[in-house]
């Protein structure tokens, strides 16, 4: 499994428990999900390779965002920041 930039593999793993595998995107709130949790078309389907891709996507563009917001953050709060700008938005 790949690493993404600066997020290991343990942290990618807690997200994946979190969020829960979706091979097709279902209504979540406020839009359609799927794979472990990224924005879809309702329906789209996804393979796990598709969803893990996506969701390191997902979570290096909110750790920049984290990051450009708050550039010396402790790794603790900035991976609790980018789990919650992931799922809520910045």
């Amino acid at each position: 499994m790949a690493q993404t930039r600066g997020l290991g593999d343990p942290y990618v793993t807690a997200v994946k428990g979190f969020e829960g595998y979706t091979p097709v995107a279902k209504w979540d709130y406020k839009q359609s999900s799927g794979g472990y949790g990224s924005r879809a078309a309702p329906g789209q389907t996804f393979t796990r390779e598709q969803a893990d891709a996506n969701l390191r996507s997902d979570l290096e563009n909110a750790r920049m965002a984290v990051r450009s917001f708050s550039p010396d953050l402790d790794p603790g709060t900035e991976a609790a920041l980018t789990s919650l700008t992931q799922t809520a938005g910045t």
